[in-house]
This record gives structure tokens, sequence and C-alpha cells, in this order.
């Protein structure tokens, strides 16, 4: 299933989402992913932070109320100093080309860039709640809509 969504200076075509669910890191909890992803990954943090430190060496620390995107390829190892609760939406791109200045800075930057701060308004959490609850539902259609809700946040 491809769709293509061309807001402004944003064009990207997603393929599909392979998984859209709420997780917890405990404190001191560690994951490692030293050959990096297969998916893009966005993620909201509901509570708590990361600690994000890329092989490459770049590093990021993100905190409650913090939008941001993990790249395919990209090897990390993450650690959670307090308990973190976050949303995170694993997608897939089509091959299509990412158009517009906005899209390639957010999707083909070397770096990882926070997305949303927390003084933002409740509309990323109002959109990811709804996007991990049709996920997890998965009612008739379920697809559609999911990819439609992360139209919206992306």
């Amino acid at each position: 299933m491809d769709a293509t969504q061309k807001i402004d200076d944003f064009s990207l075509t997603l393929k599909n989402i392979v998984v859209a669910h709420e997780c917890t890191y405990y404190i001191n909890s560690v994951y490692d992913c030293p050959k990096g992803r297969s998916t893009y990954g966005l993620i909201y943090i509901l509570s708590g932070e990361l600690d994000y430190r890329f092989y490459d060496g770049r590093t990021l620390k993100v905190k409650a109320g913090d939008t941001f995107l993990l790249k395919p390829n990209d090897g990390y190892k993450v650690t959670s100093p307090t308990i973190c609760r976050h949303y995170t939406v694993n997608f897939l791109l089509s091959r299509a080309p990412i158009t517009g200045d906005v899209a390639k800075r957010v999707f083909l930057a070397p770096d990882t860039t926070i997305l949303g701060k927390e003084d933002s308004d409740r509309y990323q959490l109002d959109e990811f709640e709804e996007l991990c609850s049709v996920w997890s539902e998965k009612a008739a259609g379920y697809q559609i809509r999911a990819m439609s809700l992360l139209y919206n946040l992306l």
C-alpha cells in the first residue's frame, strides 16, 4: 500500500507501518542496536528521558514531550536513566524520491533531529495515542487509518 502526501515543502511516500505501540524502559535499561534499524522509527516520549549514543559518535538526549525520528541503518545504544514511557511507530518509505527541503532535512540529514518539543500543543500526543490504539485494535481498515494518522504526524 503506497500513498503520497504533499504538504507545502514536504513530500514523501509511505510504504507501510510495521508496528505502532507504547513501550516502557525501566531505570537503567539498555537497548543495543549495533547493526542499525531496518525501519524508520517515529518516537514520542510520554514520560522520563532516554540517552542515545550512536555508533558514529552522535548523542541525543530526549525527554517527555519530545518527538524524534530514528533512521534505518543508524546503529545506537539507548539507556534510560529514569522510567521512560514512549510511543513508537516503525515504518518504511517507498522507493519514491523524497522531495522538498523540509522532507529532505528530516529524512535525509545525517543527524537525528528532535521534531517536536514539550511545549508544542497536545496534538501530537493525541495523534500518537489514536494511531497506537487503531493499530492494536486492528479493526477493519486499520492499516489505512494508521497510515493517515502517521501522515498527519509527519
